[in-house]
């Protein structure tokens, strides 16, 4: 019974292991896909897809994967296109959290905040309803905080999780935020 343990252990290790390269390398994927869509397919002549490329080589992504990704992202294959969108969320604290996302499904948000200069607000307004979208439940110009947000204790907890918890989607390409917590918080929830 000891060696089925055993193999048991290394099974999952591996499933986890094999887990996580495999959510890393979407979001590759992904990056490959639309740095080929926005700036064309070649390396030497689109800088954001000579990193993203860059990129795959670091997680040891096969050759024909990334070339699969570019021709995705060019149209000379048929696949899933997919959409950059940023949303800026707030967090535990009055956290500001800034979320670069990567998805084929626009629709997965219920809600969109938008925040631009006050100058630009009619502009920026017309603008989203031109591009179709739904009447906002709100439109108004308020103030949006400049500065880094001290948290400590069950907040800071609170907003590592928050922040942990969207890297981990797969939509999700980044995630900035203007938390200040201690490296301590930071390791003992991470």
């Amino acid at each position: 019974m000891s060696g089925h343990n055993r193999w048991s252990k290394i099974k999952h290790k591996k499933e986890a292991s094999d887990a996580k390269k495999s959510k890393v390398w979407t979001k590759v994927i992904k990056e490959i896909t639309v740095s080929a869509r926005v700036g064309g397919g070649d390396i030497n002549g689109n800088p954001r897809l000579r990193a993203a490329v860059d990129k795959a080589r670091g997680v040891n992504m096969p050759n024909d994967t990334i070339d699969r990704a570019i021709k995705k992202g060019t149209g000379d294959l048929d696949g899933v296109q997919y959409e950059e969108f940023n949303y800026e969320v707030f967090g535990p604290g009055g956290t500001a959290i800034l979320v670069e996302v990567m998805t084929d499904n626009r629709n997965q948000g219920e809600s969109l905040v938008v925040v631009t200069d006050p100058k630009e607000f009619e502009r920026i307004r017309d603008g989203l309803k031109a591009a179709g979208l739904p009447e906002p439940l709100s439109a108004e110009v308020t103030m949006v905080p400049q500065n880094m947000v001290r948290l400590q204790g069950k907040e800071a907890e609170g907003a590592v999780k928050l922040v942990s918890a969207l890297e981990d989607h797969d939509d999700v390409q980044n995630v900035y935020s203007n938390m200040d917590v201690d490296d301590a918080v930071l390791e003992s929830v991470g």
